[in-house]
């Protein structure tokens, strides 16, 4: 039988898990779910009742991250300019808290690469993965009997494989014995971007992500700038609702868009806008 080896890394995409609690999977019927899954991890308070409300309260978001004086606020723990803590985030180590000249804050994660090991195995053979984890723990086969077998989307998967479920592009499943087709925990987990670690100095500048098709986090972002603009359009909704978006020295009604061609970016969920492209 062929053998191959691989060497074993884990890219860094900074789309990281986050244990799905039941709300999170609630969040997973709504509509724009990764702008949904942004607000509720940078920490923004749902407004109204039912799994999907219209609008959220992020005015203490930038506060719960830089509570000023120099320092830093993450998970509810202060720390002094140049204090390291442990992140307890998947594939980071220990980040810093870091201040610029002008007072915002940001966080110098040190972001686990490699994972440090090299596998040979036959064909027919896979690596395993824990539920949530960074990087394989070794290796499994196909033929063994006592494997799990996981069936979703009319697709087969082995005890210690991950996969994403078609139109869930938020949510990463690993095959574990039990599985019984829902998304659920434990052999399911919301992906997401920590933004408060890796984009602690966007929040605070007012910049709001770009959502690429069939993402769940944010690569690009938009920030406000003094050019910006609102668009009025005929396609806007007659809406009751008070509230509104804001991006910058802007305010836009349900249904407005920025200028621009960078991203499609409309209020569509208040209080910030919802940038596509």
């Amino acid at each position: 039988m062929a053998r191959s080896a691989l060497r074993t890394s884990c890219v860094i995409l900074l789309a990281f898990a986050t244990t799905i609690r039941s709300s999170d999977m609630d969040l997973l019927h709504c509509d724009n779910v990764p702008m949904r899954a942004y607000y509720r991890n940078i920490g923004c308070i749902p407004e109204g009742d039912g799994p999907c409300p219209a609008s959220y309260n992020c005015d203490d978001v930038v506060k719960r991250i830089n509570p000023g004086g120099g320092k830093c606020r993450y998970q509810n723990t202060t720390y002094e300019k140049g204090e390291t803590f442990k992140s307890n985030q998947m594939c980071t180590d220990t980040c810093e808290c870091a201040v610029q000249d002008n007072g915002v804050i940001w966080f110098q994660c040190s972001v686990l690469i490699d994972c440090g090991a090299v596998f040979e195995f036959p064909e027919g053979c896979y690596e395993n993965f824990s539920p949530g984890s960074c990087c394989p723990e070794g290796t499994l086969c196909q033929n063994d009997t006592s494997l799990a077998r996981c069936e979703y989307g009319g697709n087969t998967y082995y005890e210690g494989m991950n996969f994403s479920p078609d139109n869930f592009e938020c949510v990463t499943c690993n095959c574990q014995k039990g599985f019984n087709g829902t998304l659920e925990e434990p052999w399911c987990t919301l992906s997401g971007y920590n933004y408060v670690l890796f984009r602690a100095s966007d929040i605070q500048g007012g910049c709001v992500p770009i959502f690429k098709p069939s993402t769940c986090y944010a690569r690009d972002w938009r920030c406000p700038k003094n050019e910006d603009l609102v668009v009025s359009s005929s396609a806007v909704p007659d809406s009751t609702s008070e509230s509104k978006c804001t991006f910058g020295k802007l305010e836009l009604k349900i249904g407005e868009k920025l200028n621009g061609s960078e991203a499609n970016c409309t209020c569509i969920i208040p209080p910030h806008v919802t940038c596509t492209t």
